[in-house]
């Protein structure tokens, strides 16, 4: 549970501090480590 709720607040960080290409890059590392 506790994995969920840190992945959506590191891609609610990403989506807020760069809305655009750089986005994609950590979600396929994240979905990758998983």
């Amino acid at each position: 549970m506790e994995a969920g709720f840190f992945f959506f607040f590191f891609l609610l960080l990403l989506a807020l501090e760069e809305p655009g290409g750089k986005a994609a890059a950590p979600v396929s590392w994240v979905s990758r480590r998983c």
